[in-house]
């Protein structure tokens, strides 16, 4: 029998269609989502789309994380720990995970994009980690109480002016006279609302209608790689002292308002 070799090559119509499948491949994918930010001294209005009720909000979405920095990386990679079901590889090398609590904003600030276009708004993955989380939780079920709600929360979130803060910030009143408000479900379906996004052969969905104002998946996005895939992948990575990033130092990482952003379609990081 004669062996079928594969190529690295391709020609004429088979290679633009290659080309073409690729990228829609690529693009379905999806996107992990742009964190929430703020520069030390930068406060940010947000809406929480989360629907939660009190008492059972214990019931959060809550996950053990590592941030790993490699040489010559500008931004961490995040991967969630399994050392609740598995002996995790990264705690080994790495050293212990934090705990996040994870919602998803509206981030109410503006930006420019690189074509020059003013992006009023846009979904965030508001990570918070456990020193914050308790006064996060305060601050909800007080919303709760006086609304009957905590989606459609509007407040602002502020940082204070210290490199070892809080990257996400704290949350604070909107103003001297207004603490939160809630925003309806009309206003934010008519505010924030999105058409359904297509390719151009209407064969492959980039965004559905109206996924702006939904919650992020994060059972999808926070899926945990096996023990033998973390080993594979960072198996190499030197001692916690060499290559770990710091759990006690938020340092500001995440893409910032104005820069990288404009080129994500969809609101986040291109995982292919």
């Amino acid at each position: 029998m004669t062996e079928v070799k594969k190529s690295v090559f391709s020609t004429g119509a088979a290679g633009r269609q290659k080309v073409k499948t690729e990228l829609d491949q690529k693009k379905n994918k999806g996107f992990a989502p742009i964190r929430f930010r703020l520069k030390p001294g930068e406060e940010g209005e947000v809406i929480l789309l989360d629907s939660y009720k009190f008492p059972e909000m214990n019931e959060y979405f809550s996950v053990w994380e590592h941030a790993i920095m490699q040489p010559n990386q500008k931004f961490p990679i995040f991967e969630t720990c399994i050392k609740d079901t598995d002996n995790c590889p990264m705690c080994q090398s790495q050293g212990d995970s934090y705990n996040l609590m994870v919602l998803t904003v509206l981030d109410l600030r503006p930006y420019t994009d690189k074509e020059g276009n003013e992006v009023k708004f846009s979904k965030k993955l508001l990570a918070i980690k456990s020193s914050s989380q308790d006064e996060m939780l305060k601050w909800m079920e007080d919303a709760y109480k006086e609304y009957g709600t905590t989606r459609g929360l509007k407040f602002k979130m502020r940082r204070p002016d210290d490199n070892k803060s809080a990257g996400t910030g704290k949350p604070v009143a909107l103003n001297m006279k207004t603490v939160v408000e809630i925003i309806s479900e009309e206003t934010l379906l008519r505010q924030y609302g999105n058409d359904e996004i297509r390719s151009k052969d209407k064969t492959i969905l980039y965004k559905a209608k109206n996924e702006n104002i939904q919650t992020l998946k994060y059972y999808e996005l926070f899926a945990p790689k096996t023990f033998t895939e973390l080993r594979a992948t960072y198996g190499n990575i030197g001692g916690k002292q060499e290559q770990s990033y710091s759990n006690d130092k938020e340092d500001d990482y995440g893409m910032e308002m104005g820069e990288d952003t404009s080129a994500i379609p969809d609101d986040g990081i291109d995982l292919g």
